[in-house]
Formats: C-alpha cells, structure tokens, sequence
C-alpha cells in the first residue's frame, strides 16, 4: 500500500493545501499512520479523523487510496464510515467497485451504508440485484440507499423491478422478507415523482 500513497505524494491526487485554520489543527502525524504498514495504526489514525471529518476531508485521496488497496477488512468497514460520513462524490465510484468486488462479497453492509450518503439513482439495477441476491443485512441497507436516491427514473423500469422483488418474496419465508417489503415500498414511492 505504502507504494499507492507514494504516488499519490508525487502529485498524482494529493490535496496539496490547506486553508490556515485546519492547518493549525493538522496533525502531521495522522499522515506518518495512515501511510504505515502497520493495520493497528492505520486503524488509530482514522479513529482520530472519525472524530474530526473537517481535517479527514483533507486526506480524502488518501483514504480512497487505502480503501481500494488494503484487504483488511476492519480498515475497510472503518473507512466506509469515515467516507459516508465525508460525503465526498469522488468515493462513490470506488464504493460501487468494492461492493462488486467478489472479495468483499462477505462485508458488503456497511459499504453499501456508505453509499446512502450519495444519490446512487444511476446504481438503482445493481442495488436491486443486491436485494434479490444477498442476506438480510444487505437488503436492509439497500432500502436505506433506495430513500437517499433522488432521480429520474423510468416508471416501466421500477414496476419490472418492483415485480422482481415481489416474485423473490414469494419465495421467502424468514425475517428477509420485510426488508425485500420495505424496498418495495419505497420504490413504489419513487414511482409517483
């Protein structure tokens, strides 16, 4: 990973300045741990930027750095978080990839938690598959990402959808079903704009 951060220093994506007021709060030593190779430290140091998004907006490129390169999947959870909480538009593209990722096929949840933050109407196929396919975590966090999105969409599209859903329902019997039923709804309502 410490090769990606590098080339990111190098001015391929750096935040190069900062404004004089989140300078003097900066601590040049978040930068040394997040560029460790020690997962224990990186971990510390976005502890510390959860508790200060203003100086964690800084390190966005690093974070979208380490997001795409690092396997630990605790980094991972920590840093889907910090970047929904940022709400940067640069994250979403890079959230989606890793929510495809079959490696993170597992720890999908909180990755799609992350994307609420964002206006995800042009993902709307990928996060119904999601419902269809993946457990009750997933589904339920879909129905979240589902009320974040504010687009146009095509009326015909969202009932072949919502048919979809209620035929994957029939097929159900656990407590799966309410969070298929809660997306239902609420694609419903988008219907009506």
């Amino acid at each position: 990973m410490m090769r990606y951060l590098k080339l990111l220093k190098n001015g391929q994506g750096w935040v190069s300045q900062m404004d004089n007021n989140k300078q003097n709060k900066y601590d040049s030593s978040i930068i040394t741990r997040l560029e460790s190779q020690n997962d224990d430290e990186i971990i510390e140091a976005l502890e510390y930027l959860k508790s200060d998004i203003d100086i964690a907006k800084y390190q966005i490129d690093r974070l979208l750095t380490i997001f795409k390169f690092t396997k630990n999947f605790k980094i991972k959870h920590i840093l889907a978080i910090l970047l929904h909480d940022i709400g940067d538009i640069k994250a979403l593209p890079i959230l989606i990839s890793e929510i495809t990722n079959p490696f993170n096929k597992t720890h999908r949840g909180t990755l799609i938690y992350a994307c609420e933050a964002f206006n995800c109407s042009e993902y709307l196929d990928l996060f119904i598959t999601l419902v269809q396919d993946e457990n009750y975590e997933v589904a339920m966090t879909c129905s979240l990402v589902f009320e974040a999105m504010t687009g146009t969409f095509n009326k015909k599209l969202l009932k072949e959808n919502i048919k979809k859903l209620k035929e994957k329902l029939n097929n159900l019997n656990n407590s799966y079903e309410d969070c298929i039923k809660d997306a239902i709804m609420i694609l419903k309502t988008k219907i009506q704009f």
